[in-house]
């Protein structure tokens, strides 16, 4: 079957009406939440967000540092953009109340493993300009190494916000 810009607009333009007819009566029949309720909301979701988003961009940082022809412009850009979720994961965390009084702040944990993924993944870009392709592998591998640690490590920091997420394999 031929997809044409066409089909594809019409749809997703019938498949919009079909959401908006099934979840319309029921969004419009909704009480108004409470401004904190909604940004409460909005922080309990920030973290996976965050999370699959670091996931994603190390994933595809480390697969094109193994490619072949690794794009070194391409990978500085994938490096800046991992900032932004690692800075918004880090904001979640640190608004969060604390569990207890006397219990450790998970912010400090969390930011120590960020800030190891991203000594790492600037290691990574590094060995690629060098074209160093054993430093690149090993890289590689300590970056996904630091990233599973991360996501195997936070969900026991932050309780009951975060659904389990696949991660990269080191292969």
């Amino acid at each position: 079957m031929r997809t044409t810009w066409l089909s594809t607009t019409l749809t997703a333009a019938a498949c919009g009406s079909l959401v908006l007819g099934v979840a319309g009566p029921a969004l419009a029949e909704a009480p108004a939440a409470a401004p904190g309720a909604r940004t409460e909301a909005l922080q309990r979701n920030e973290v996976p967000a965050a999370l699959e988003e670091i996931r994603t961009l190390v994933s595809r940082i480390t697969r094109e540092a193994r490619s072949g022809s690794a794009d070194t412009a391409t990978l500085r850009d994938l490096q800046r953009q991992l900032d932004r979720p690692a800075e918004r994961l880090l904001d979640d965390i640190a608004a969060r109340p604390k569990a207890a009084p006397m219990a450790p702040d998970p912010a400090a944990e969390i930011k120590q493993a960020l800030d190891k993924l991203i000594k790492d993944v600037s290691k990574l870009l590094d060995d690629v300009a060098k074209k160093d392709t054993a430093a690149t592998d090993a890289s590689a591998a300590d970056a996904i190494k630091d990233l599973n640690d991360m996501l195997t490590k936070i969900p026991g920091l932050v309780s009951g916000a975060i659904p389990s997420l696949p991660v990269p394999s080191a292969v």
